[in-house]
C-alpha cells in the first residue's frame, strides 16, 4: 500500500507585553534582542486538566508523565531546570502563571481560531525592549482528531499525533527557540501522524528526541549543562533573510547545527563540536519553507520574499573555543530545478522526519518536482553508516501515490554501528551538476523500536543516563564502552549482583568522580545549614564543580567554597560571629572537637592533617586560614564524610533517579533501612531503578 500525507504545522505565539498581540515563531524581538528567560530556573504550572484528558487524547494516556518527560529532555540538554507546581487554572491567559493545559474550554479553543488544525500553541509574553520572557503558556488543541476519534496518543496509535513529541516541541518554544530548517530536528515546524495500517507500522516518535540542532540552539541560549569543548561557525551569504545554512560533520555526515540568515545575510551556528564540517546553504521550498521559520519583521525582514537559488556547498574546520568564519555565495539568477518535497520508507511519503533504526534495511522513497532527473548514482548519504543499493533504483508510478510530481525509490541499509542523529540525503543531476539536499531528513532514533517498550531498557541508554544523572556529563568513550561491556556480557542484567544494572548504577555513586562533585556539594549544605539541599539548589551547584579535567574540577571546587561563604543565607547565619563562635558552631554540628582532613593549604592533595577547634580558630585569627577553607576542611573531614554517607546516598537516589526533592517519609524510610542493613544498598537502589516514577522519565513504566 502507498500513502502520502503531509504533516501539520506546529505553532507558537510570541507576544510583546507592550505591543499589540501578534503571532510569530522566531527567536528575536523586533529590535533584534534574543528572546529568553532571565533565570535558568523556570516554574511550570501543571493544570489539573492534565489528569483528566478529554476526548481528543487516547484513554489511559499518562499526560502528566508525558509532560514531565518532555521537560526533562530540555533540562538535561542545557543549564536549565524546571520547578513543577499544580494549578486549578484551565485557560491560558496573561496572568503570570506558566501554564500547561489540555482543557477543552472556549478560551483555549479560541487560541486556534485562525490556526487550522495546529496540534498545539505556545504563547510567550516578553519585554520587546529586552527580549526577556515573563510568562509562557502551552495549550493542546482540543479539536484535533483522527480516525480513532482522538488525535493524540503516546503508544503509536494509527492516525494520531504523538503527544510526547508535541509537548517536547512546544517546550522548545516556551524556552525561546524558533523553528528549525533541519527536517529531523524536534524544532522543525511539522509533526507527522503515526501510521499503522496494511502491514506498515510507522510511529512518528522521533521528535521526542532532541537532535544536535536542538541542542546547539538551547545551549546557545542557556549554556551547557555539562562542560563540552565547542566552537562557533559564522559568516555571510550574499542574500537577505531566509537562506538555510547547515553544518554536518564531514566524516560522519551527522548534522550538528543550522541557522537562518538574517536580513543582512549574516548567520551564526554556536555549540559545534570541533572538527571538519561540510557546510551547505539552501533555499527553503519544502519540506520546510521560510515562512514557517520566522516572521517578515525585525532581523528577518524580507524573509520569504527573496528569489530562489540553487544549493551550494563548502567546507571548513571548526576549532575548539574559536570562531570560524565561512562566507557563502549563491546565484539568485539561476532558479533550482530540483525540488524534493516529501520522502519516507516502505511505501510512505511524508514531509516530516523519516525514522529508521541501526541495522535496518528499507526502501526509501523521494518525491518532488525534478527528482526523476537524478539517476541512481546521483543519490548519496555523506556518511559511512548508510549505504544505497543503486541497482534497486526505480522511478515510481506517482498515480499510485495520488500526486502529480515524480517519485523515485531505492533500497538503503543502515549499519549496526550507526550513531543516533540526523543525516542528509544528497542528490545531484548528472547533466547540469545541480545539487539539492533533504537536510537531516533521515533520523536514526532510539524511539523507533520503543513505542510500547521503555528506552531505558536499552543497555546503552541506561549507561549514558548514569553519567548524566550522577556525574552531570556525557560519557567518555572508554568508560562508556567498559560499562556497556559489563551489561552486554551479564547473564542477567536485573539479578546478577556481579554485573547487573544495580551494580553498575551503584558504582557511579561510589565513584571518586561523584565524591569530588555531588557528595562534595551535599556536605557543604548539611554542615552550614543542617538540612538537605533542595533539588533546585544542588543541581546548579553540582554542575558548577563539573569539569573536563581533574585540574579543572579542583579549580571549580575551590571557587565553589569561596562563593558558598559569600551567599546571603550563609552570611546571615555566620557573618556576625567571631572566629571562635564560627568554628565552634560548625564543629558542634557533629559534636566534633578535632578533625582529620586534607591539608587546607592543599585540599585536593593526598596529605591529611589533624586539626582541633583551637587550630582552626588560631588559623583564622592569624590570617593563615579563610572561612571558606575552614568550612571546606570540616566538610571534607573523614568524620563528616563517614557520618553523612548514608544520608547522602539516600538523598542522591531522589535527585539522580527521580529528579526531585525527597518526601520526608520516604527519605527516612530508606535511611532507616540502610542504617539497619548497611551491607544491602542494592535493595534501595533497586527500589528506585525499578520504580514506576523513574521509568516514567523515559517512557511507559
Amino acid at each position: 500500500m502507498s500513502r502520502t500525507f503531509i504533516s501539520l504545522l506546529l505553532a507558537a505565539c510570541l507576544l510583546g507585553m507592550s505591543l499589540p498581540a501578534r503571532p510569530y515563531t522566531n527567536q528575536y524581538t523586533s529590535n533584534s534582542n534574543l528572546i529568553r528567560w532571565s533565570s535558568n530556573t523556570i516554574t511550570i504550572a501543571f493544570s489539573t486538566s492534565l489528569s483528566s484528558p478529554g476526548a481528543n487524547i487516547k484513554p489511559g494516556t499518562d499526560v502528566v508523565g508525558t509532560v514531565r518527560r518532555a521537560l526533562l529532555r530540555w533540562s538535561e540538554a542545557a543549564n536549565i531546570q524546571f520547578v513543577e507546581t499544580s494549578s486549578a487554572q484551565q485557560d491560558v491567559g496573561q496572568d503570570g502563571v506558566n501554564l500547561i493545559t489540555i482543557a477543552d474550554t472556549p478560551t483555549n479553543r479560541n487560541v486556534f481560531a485562525n490556526g487550522g488544525e495546529n496540534q498545539a500553541r505556545t504563547r510567550v509574553f516578553f519585554d520587546p525592549n529586552t527580549g526577556l520572557i515573563s510568562e509562557a503558556d502551552i495549550v493542546i488543541n482540543p479539536a484535533v482528531g483522527g480516525r480513532s476519534s482522538y488525535g493524540f496518543s503516546t503508544d503509536g496509535t494509527d492516525d494520531t499525533f504523538d503527544l510526547e513529541a508535541t509537548f517536547t516541541h512546544e517546550i522548545g518554544h516556551l524556552l525561546g527557540l524558533n523553528h528549525s530548517g533541519v527536517i529531523g530536528a524536534t524544532m522543525q515546524p511539522r509533526q507527522g501522524r503515526n501510521f499503522n495500517m496494511s502491514g506498515i507500522n510507522a510511529p512518528a516518535l522521533t521528535m521526542r528526541t532532541l537532535e544536535d540542532d536542538d541542542l546547539a540552539g538551547i545551549r546557545a541560549l542557556y549554556g551547557q549543562r555539562t562542560p563540552q569543548t565547542v566552537g562557533t561557525l559564522n559568516g555571510h551569504v550574499n542574500y537577505g533573510a531566509g537562506a538555510h545554512v547547515w553544518a554536518e560533520n564531514a566524516a560522519s555526515g551527522h548534522v550538528f547545527g543550522s541557522a537562518i540568515t538574517k536580513s543582512d545575510g549574516s548567520y551564526e551556528i554556536q555549540q559545534l563540536p570541533p572538527g571538519q564540517y561540510r557546510v551547505g546553504c539552501e533555499f527553503l521550498d519544502e519540506p520546510v519553507v521560510a515562512a514557517e521559520i520566522a516572521p517578515n519583521s525585525g532581523p528577518f525582514a524580507g524573509i520569504g520574499a527573496q528569489p530562489a537559488f540553487m544549493t551550494v556547498e563548502g567546507q571548513t574546520t571548526v576549532n575548539p573555543g574559536a570562531v570560524t568564519t565561512l562566507n557563502l555565495t549563491v546565484n539568485t539568477g539561476s532558479a533550482p530545478t530540483l525540488h524534493p518535497a516529501v520522502f519516507g520508507v516502505n511505501g510512505l511519503l511524508i514531509a516530516s522526519p523519516t525514522q529508521i533504526a541501526a541495522g535496518e534495511t528499507a526502501r526509501l522513497y523521494v518525491g518532488g518536482f525534478g527528482v526523476d532527473a537524478v539517476t541512481a548514482t546521483g543519490f548519496s548519504f555523506n556518511t559511512p553508516f548508510i549505504t544505497i543499493d543503486r541497482n534497486s533504483y526505480q522511478v515510481e508510478n506517482n498515480a499510485a501515490f495520488g500526486v502529480t510530481y515524480p517519485i523515485v525509490s531505492f533500497n538503503i541499509t543502515v549499519a549496526d554501528t550507526g550513531k543516533f542523529g540526523d543525516y542528509s540525503l544528497r542528490m545531484q543531476r548528472p547533466d547540469t551538476g545541480e545539487i539539492s539536499y533533504l537536510v537531516g531528513g533521515l533520523a536514526l532514533d532510539p524511539y523507533v523500536q520503543y513505542v510500547e517498550l521503555n528506552p531505558i531498557d536499552r543497555n546503552d541508554l541506561f549507561v549514558t543516563q548514569q553519567y548524566l544523572d550522577f556525574l552531570f556529563r556525557q560519557p567518555d568513550q572508554a568508560g562508556f564502552n567498559a560499562w556497556l561491556n559489563v551489561l552486554n556480557n551479564c547473564s542477567d542484567v536485573h539479578n546478577d549482583p556481579t554485573c547487573d544494572r544495580i551494580l553498575v548504577s551503584s558504582s557511579f555513586f561510589g565513584s571518586p568522580e561523584f565524591q569530588l562533585k555531588g557528595y562534595f556539594v551535599y556536605r557543604f549544605y548539611k554542615l552550614a545549614f543542617n538540612r538537605l539541599p533542595t533539588y533546585a539548589e544542588v543541581i546548579p551547584d553540582m554542575i558548577s564543580v563539573t569539569g573536563q579535567t581533574q585540574q579543572e574540577v579542583f579549580q571549580k571546587r575551590a571557587a565553589f567554597a569561596n562563593n558558598f561563604v559569600q551567599r546571603p543565607a550563609f552570611v546571615s547565619l555566620y557573618g556576625a560571629l567571631s572566629n571562635t563562635d564560627f568554628v565552634n558552631t560548625l564543629m558542634a554540628r557533629y559534636s566534633l572537637t578535632q578533625i582529620t582532613t586534607p591539608d587546607p593549604q592543599n585540599p585536593d592533595g593526598t596529605q591529611k592533617v589533624t586539626l582541633t577547634n583551637a587550630d582552626l580558630i588560631n588559623g583564622l585569627n592569624a590570617g593563615t586560614l579563610t572561612r571558606a577553607q575552614v568550612v571546606r576542611a570540616i566538610a571534607d573531614s573523614d568524620q563528616v564524610f563517614q557520618l553523612e554517607f548514608n544520608q547522602a546516598f539516600v538523598y542522591m537516589q531522589y535527585v539522580g533517579y527521580l529528579r526531585r526533592d525527597p518526601e520526608p517519609a520516604g527519605y527516612q524510610g530508606w535511611l532507616n533501612y540502610l542504617n539497619t542493613h548497611p551491607t544491602d544498598s542494592r535493595t534501595m537502589v533497586r527500589g528506585f531503578v525499578d520504580s514506576a516514577e523513574y521509568r516514567s522519565r523515559f517512557g511507559q513504566p
